[in-house]
Order: structure tokens, then C-alpha cells, then sequence
């Protein structure tokens, strides 16, 4: 933190905070003291302190299914967010935690950190083997979709969960309408909740306090480091899914 007008902070204080207006990658970005959280300075000097922002937004989204123990759930997509709900799932006492992602090196980390077991398919594939053989798929209570960007895998979960069922909505949508499966939807009496913007000041605190206790773990989803004037080649590799990509954190100590 270089300035503050907030009697939270002080200058030079470690924090994870929230931009607005799409900054994440700006030099300098003024934060609202509501949506920043200090690190304890044990943390400093620590890469993966980032990893504080995107554990807070999971963090709510579980809360918002209420309780976890004893239940059932699939996480469609093994990205970094995916893998989060695996590992909170667990934490919370999940019974079961299917794990559907086409990369097979996606599959065997969720299933170190949290997963009962994984399907390396897509979600489409998977839910039409359920139909072609239903003793190939005993159906969640809850699927979790966390791919987002396209219509097609939130008509997946409606498929894959049991009658009464829920669909957890937290990938993040590029059209304004999408195409459901009504049907499906009605005919098994299910619940479609959202997950979106947390309470920042709660989450932010949340998600650092589980941080600090279990910061070896989700450093496990770090799989690179780059400068920040290597962000191209960042989503270079994401995109194509390249070096076993899982998180990549920018570093922004050197702009030039």
C-alpha cells in the first residue's frame, strides 16, 4: 500500500485487495478500505498471497449451499477455481466429490487435495454415458459449474444432479440469456443458485484466516510465476493449456 486515506491501513502494509473497473493489471489501483484485507506479516515475502481473493468468492459460494457434511457433489471444470471447491468440499465434510475435467493432470491434483474421484471427460461426455447407462453415474445432490464463458456445461450439471437436486452457477457467464434445459430443470424439482461478489470485508477476512492454516495446500495450485511484462505469454499458456498450467500468478515488482 503506497497511500491511504483509511484508518485500517497504514502505507507500506501487505494487502490483497479488490480494483475496480478491471485494474488487476494496472501499476497503481485505488482500493475502497471495505474491499482490502491486511496480510500478517508472517506472509510477507510470500508469492501466493494472491490466492487470498480467489478462496474468498469460494468461500461464500459453499457457504451459500449451506451445510456440506454427509453430502454429495461433482465440480464441473478443474481450473484453479475448481480445484478450490474440491479442496473446501473435503474440508467441510463432503461424502463424495466427483471431479469432471478433460486433462487427465487436472484430475490426479483434484484428487490429491479433495476429490473421491474424478472423470478425465468433458461434462457432456460424461452425462451421456449416464444416459446411455445410468449404473455408470450415481447422481450428486449438488453439481458445481466452474467453467463459465459458453452455455453448454450449465445444461451438464442440470443433467448429472439427482431429482431435487442443485446446480451451483459459478462460472462466469459471457451472454446476457442463456439457453436452459427447462424440462430437465422442472421435471426434477431443482435449485439453481448463483455465487457471485461476496461481502468483501467478511470474505477477504475468511479467506486469509483459512490461508494462513492451510497455505501449503493451495500453494499446490500454483504451478507458475511470471513477471507481470510476461502476461501475454500467461494467457498464451492457459489458453492452450500448456506445461501443466493450473494458476499462474504475475509478479508486479518490476514494470520495466
Amino acid at each position: 500500500m503506497v497511500q491511504t486515506t483509511s484508518s485500517q491501513f497504514s502505507p507500506g502494509d501487505l494487502v490483497v485487495a479488490i480494483p475496480d473497473g478491471n485494474q488487476g493489471l494496472a501499476e497503481y489501483f485505488t482500493a475502497l478500505a471495505s474491499r482490502a484485507v491486511r496480510l500478517p506479516a508472517e506472509l510477507a515475502g510470500v508469492p501466493s498471497c494472491p490466492m487470498v481473493q480467489p478462496l474468498s468468492t469460494v468461500v461464500n459460494a459453499v457457504d451459500r449451499m449451506g451445510a456440506v457434511a454427509g453430502r454429495t457433489f461433482a465440480v464441473v471444470g478443474l481450473g484453479s477455481i475448481g480445484l478450490v471447491f474440491c479442496w473446501l468440499l473435503r474440508k467441510r465434510g463432503a461424502s463424495a466429490i466427483v471431479g469432471i475435467d478433460p486433462l487427465e493432470s487436472r484430475c490426479r491434483l483434484a484428487e490429491r487435495i479433495g476429490a473421491t474421484r474424478t472423470r478425465a471427460l468433458r461434462s457432456a461426455e460424461v452425462l451421456h454415458a449416464a444416459r446411455e447407462d445410468p449404473s455408470t453415474w450415481e447422481a450428486p445432490e449438488v453439481c458445481v459449474e466452474a467453467v463459465g464463458h459458453q452455455m453448454d456445461t450449465l445444461n451438464d450439471c442440470l443433467g448429472l444432479i439427482r431429482k431435487r437436486g442443485t446446480v451451483l452457477a459459478f462460472g462466469v457467464p459471457d451472454h446476457d440469456v442463456y439457453r436452459i434445459e427447462f424440462s430437465t430443470f422442472f421435471r426434477k424439482n431443482a435449485h439453481l443458485l448463483a455465487a457471485v461478489t461476496p461481502d468483501w470485508s467478511e470474505y477477504l477476512a475468511k479467506a486469509l484466516a483459512l490461508f494462513v492454516d492451510h497455505r501449503h495446500e493451495l500453494e499446490a495450485l500454483v504451478t507458475h510465476r511470471l513477471p507481470i511484462l510476461d502476461a501475454g505469454r500467461a494467457f498464451e499458456l492457459y489458453e492452450r493449456h500448456d506445461e501443466g498450467i493450473v494458476k499462474v500468478l504475475l509478479d508486479g515488482s518490476a514494470w520495466e
